[in-house]
């Protein structure tokens, strides 16, 4: 993921291609919302409108470094 603005817990990043809408609705495995950063890896799912999503549930993997 890359992009990350906004505050917990409406954020926006960019991931795959998609720009992803996070709030307080988002359900998360492995982590919460102030625990994301750029560079981190993130199974995401949720409803794509055109290039965006708004999530549902993310999975924090990790960091890309």
């Amino acid at each position: 993921m890359s992009g990350l603005s906004g505050r917990c817990p409406d954020v926006s990043f960019n991931a795959g291609g998609h720009m992803v809408a996070v709030n307080r609705n988002t359900d998360y495995k492995h982590g919460k919302c102030t625990d994301l950063s750029n560079g981190d890896r993130l199974a995401i799912t949720g409803t794509i409108i055109g290039n965006s999503v708004t999530a549902t549930d993310i999975d924090v993997k990790g960091s890309k470094g």
